[in-house]
């Protein structure tokens, strides 16, 4: 159970500040690519981000969103010398009501 306790901490929802600051920086850093809707299931083009935590099963983890925003993935560039750890951790905040 203490492990349980752990990972529902770790799991605390976001305030709407961090929320709200990762929307502004999705906003003027990734929505230039990813500006993909709801429900848009176009095969080309940077993935639609949307829905990638809450699908069953998820797109990816948190922690590997994290990793691909800092490293880059593909032809996406690396962010870790652009944007500060809190910067990407509220930008996977506000992709977790996405």
């Amino acid at each position: 159970m203490a492990g349980r306790a752990g990972a529902a901490a770790a799991e605390k929802p976001a305030s709407s500040a961090k929320i709200n600051h990762g929307k502004t920086i999705f906003t003027t850093q990734c929505v230039g690519c990813h500006n993909k809707q709801p429900g848009d299931t176009t095969p080309f083009g940077p993935p639609n981000l949307h829905g990638i935590f809450t699908s069953d099963p998820p797109v990816i983890t948190p922690q590997q969103a994290v990793e691909t925003i800092k490293q880059g993935k593909g032809v996406m560039p690396p962010f870790g010398s652009k944007l500060s750890p809190s910067d990407i951790n509220d930008i996977v905040a506000y992709l977790k009501t996405q």
